[in-house]
């Protein structure tokens, strides 16, 4: 059946793990969908409600609450008594609690929060107690919303526990069953699934306890439901479009179906950032995943016993000559033309901006038998960041996602290096000092290493609250700003950018590519210190592109 989200989050109760895996298990027919774990917030019955599973399907609406443990119920008080031996106590009950979630569900949040009416639905609730007995009875509730042990052992004796719970609340309210394809089944399941299907984001808020849960875009929904349909996928997408937070995203469910998977970059400091965020998933046993550069890559194909089930590659366009192709296909079972791969890339190598690229190589990764997918929506930068990005480079980044105007790109006049510096130490005091904006979510970069930049010379008061970017930093907020080559950034971000020494980035080998990255790496601030030979440089390649347009 299809469940929303695909993969299990909840690490702390192994009932819920199970109910989890019968779900996905089990077949009910056309049309049916389950949705697992949603806190309601807009409950009118009370300030917070918990909804552990919700069943949608033609013949109707059904809440579920799991109650893992040994459980007792004595002169109205309920006893839990979890995994660690550990005794809880409450007079509202499982039953009462499904109840609720049963109208917080459908009144609350379907029908005054997204207007929708489920009057054509036969509407109901079961209590799933996976690991006791439990079969007492009472008028307080149903016998058939009971599911004790027994149903639980197996997908047979779970799917008949299903439909004597449906038969009952459909026998009892006497409602049709829909057709499969119900624009009212589609529509509650466009609704809900950004309120279920959530994951931690790739924004550096990089203590664990403080990641910020987003909800995915439309499209990036598209990407993870072809990726159950697909072998092999090529996508995408330009600067902040959400490639990385999709190959992470993609690493962990493809983990959740036992797969051994390689998650393969090109820099190294990224793939430091990439462990981090999948830290969780590279501690746990269970999991065979490693995360590693090409250099990396090509050591561990020499002590290799077996290859793995998965190959993701994430800033692909990076990787792309029929060199690297060899040692990809060597390390994934049965190889590029037949094994399973998830490719992201950025596209705007037409636009000149990506550095070495393999054409050759492409032809022959497209010549496989593949689904293309292209996001065109911008889930990082503001509006005024994209159009900079897009009109100083000629790149295309996506239309942007966030609903919010965002602040002006500031492009700074300096007219020297001690007028760059005293310009830089004025955008630090304002957005520190008065707009109280954290340390950590603030970078300078520049095309120079830190020796050779303007950096090197600020005042002290900022001078000993940064630090330049490494290997030990870029997963820690140890409150200071980060200062970093244009270069070593490429697929991370911060809030606030200040990008300076801009007038080198001309004499930089592959300069557009250096422009284009450090013009995309900033969610909301983008500072620019614009010397005379930037704001000439930046001229030069306008005129370049409207000659080759004529």
């Amino acid at each position: 059946m299809k469940l929303i989200p695909n993969i299990y989050r909840n690490n702390n109760s192994n009932a819920e793990k199970k109910v989890f895996n019968l779900f996905r298990d089990i077949e009910l027919g056309p049309g049916w969908t389950a949705f697992h774990s949603l806190n309601i917030s807009e409950s009118a019955h009370k300030m917070m409600c918990e909804v552990d599973f919700v069943l949608l399907g033609p013949r109707g609406l059904f809440i579920f609450e799991v109650k893992g443990g040994r459980i007792r119920r004595e002169n109205g008080i309920w006893y839990y008594k979890d995994r660690y031996g550990v005794e809880h106590k409450s007079s509202e009950g499982p039953f009462k609690q499904a109840i609720n979630g049963m109208y917080a569900l459908t009144k609350d949040v379907l029908f005054t929060k997204y207007k929708i009416n489920t009057d054509k639905l036969s509407i109901g609730y079961g209590v799933i107690f996976p690991d006791t007995s439990f079969d007492e009875h009472s008028v307080e509730w149903p016998n058939e919303s009971i599911c004790n042990g027994s149903f639980t052992k197996n997908e047979v004796l779970f799917k008949k526990y299903l439909n004597r719970l449906i038969d009952y609340w459909v026998g009892k309210q006497k409602k049709s069953a829909l057709p499969p394809d119900d624009p009212l089944l589609s529509q509650i399941i466009n609704k809900l699934r950004p309120d279920f299907d959530q994951s931690p984001s790739l924004l550096n808020m990089l203590v664990q306890e403080d990641k910020e849960i987003v909800e995915h875009t439309e499209e990036q929904y598209l990407i993870i439901d072809a990726i159950e349909d697909n072998e092999r996928i090529i996508c995408t997408g330009g600067a902040g479009t959400g490639k990385s937070f999709l190959a992470v995203e993609i690493t962990r469910r493809e983990l959740f179906k036992d797969k051994s998977v390689i998650l393969l970059v090109m820099e190294e400091l990224f793939a430091t950032y990439l462990k981090g965020q999948l830290a969780d998933e590279l501690k746990d046993k269970n999991y065979t995943l490693n995360i590693c550069t090409l250099l990396e890559l090509k050591e561990l194909l020499n002590s290799m016993e077996t290859q793995f089930d998965v190959l993701i590659v994430d800033e692909g366009q990076d990787l792309m000559s029929t060199e690297n192709m060899d040692i990809m296909d060597a390390a994934l079972n049965n190889g590029l033309a037949n094994g399973k791969w998830r490719y992201f890339m950025d596209p705007n190598k037409q636009a000149g901006v990506i550095g070495y690229f393999d054409d050759e190589a492409y032809e022959i990764m497209k010549s496989y038998n593949h689904t293309s997918h292209k996001l065109s929506q911008n889930c990082r930068n503001t509006k005024q960041i994209v159009d900079q990005a897009e009109f100083h480079t000629g790149a295309s980044i996506g239309d942007p996602f966030s609903k919010n105007t965002g602040k002006s790109v500031i492009h700074c006049d300096v007219t020297d290096q001690e007028d760059e510096l005293n310009k830089i130490n004025e955008i630090l005091d304002k957005w520190v000092i008065q707009e109280a904006i954290p340390l950590s979510d603030i970078a300078i970069l520049s095309p120079l290493q830190f020796s050779d930049s303007v950096a090197s010379n600020l005042d002290k008061k900022w001078g000993k609250r940064m630090q330049a970017i490494s290997q030990n930093n870029v997963m820690l907020d140890d409150n200071k700003i980060l200062f970093s080559t244009i270069k070593n950034f490429k697929g991370l971000e911060r809030m606030c950018i200040i990008l300076i020494d801009t007038e080198k980035i001309k004499d930089m080998k592959n300069s557009l590519s250096t422009l284009y990255i450090g013009l995309t790496r900033a969610r909301t601030y983008l500072w620019i210190a614009s010397s005379n030979e930037f704001k000439e440089y930046l001229r030069f390649n306008l005129k370049q592109r409207d000659s080759s347009a004529q």
